[in-house]
C-alpha cells in the first residue's frame, strides 16, 4: 500500500509540477510518503483511542460494581450475617416463617443481606428449618468465594463451585443439572 500510494503521489506530482523549475525537489520523496502514513497512523490511533476513553468513562460510570474493592470487607460482612442468623435461628428453635423475618432485618454495611447474600431455605417439615444455605450474589473474587451452610448447632463453609454437590445432599435438583453459573 505504501508503495503504490508512492507511486501514485510520485506521478501526480510530476504532472503537478509540470516539469517547472522552482525551489521545489525534482520528484516525489520516500520521505514524504512515510511521514504522511506515519501521520494518517498517528490520527486513527488518537481518534481510537479518545472513543475507547469514552467508553471506559460511560462503563464505568453506569457500573454497578464498586471501582476498589476490600475482599477482606466482604467476608467480615458476610461472617458477620452467618453468626447473626445463626444466633437467631437457635433463639427462634429454627422456626421457619420466624428466621426469614430475622433475616430480612439483617443489614451489611448499610444495606440488606438479601441484596449481598441469596438464602436458599431448606425445610424440615412445615414449621421448621433444616438448613440455610447462604450463597453470595455478586462475588468480587469468584475463586475465592464461599457458601455458607447453617444447620442447628453447626455450621460450615465451602468453595462456591461446591454448590450443586450441596443442594444435591439436601435433596434439590440434580448435582449433573445445576450451573452455579444461574444463581443471580
Amino acid at each position: 500500500m505504501v508503495a503504490g500510494s508512492h507511486a501514485f503521489l510520485r506521478w501526480l506530482y510530476a504532472s503537478g509540477r509540470g516539469g517547472k523549475d522552482s525551489h521545489w525537489p525534482d520528484e516525489w520523496r520516500w520521505r514524504w510518503t512515510v511521514c504522511g502514513f506515519a501521520m494518517l497512523t498517528c490520527t486513527l490511533l488518537a481518534i481510537g483511542s479518545a472513543i475507547l476513553t469514552t467508553h471506559q468513562i460511560y462503563w464505568l460510570s453506569k457500573s454497578s460494581d464498586p471501582l476498589v474493592s476490600d475482599p477482606f470487607r466482604e467476608r467480615y460482612g458476610a461472617l458477620m450475617v452467618i453468626g447473626s442468623l445463626r444466633k437467631e435461628a437457635d433463639e427462634l428453635q429454627w422456626d421457619s416463617v420466624k428466621t426469614r423475618e430475622s433475616f430480612d432485618n439483617v443489614m451489611i454495611s448499610g444495606q440488606p443481606a438479601i441484596e449481598t447474600l441469596q438464602p436458599v431455605w431448606v425445610e424440615r417439615d412445615d414449621h421448621s428449618l433444616r438448613a440455610i444455605i447462604l450463597i453470595p450474589r455478586r462475588p468480587l473474587q469468584r475463586a475465592k468465594a464461599r457458601l455458607a451452610i447453617l444447620q442447628p448447632g453447626k455450621y460450615f463453609t465451602t468453595n462456591l463451585d461446591e454448590l450443586p454437590r450441596v443442594l444435591a445432599s439436601f435433596g434439590i435438583g440434580n448435582a449433573s443439572h445445576i450451573s452455579t453459573q444461574a444463581i443471580p
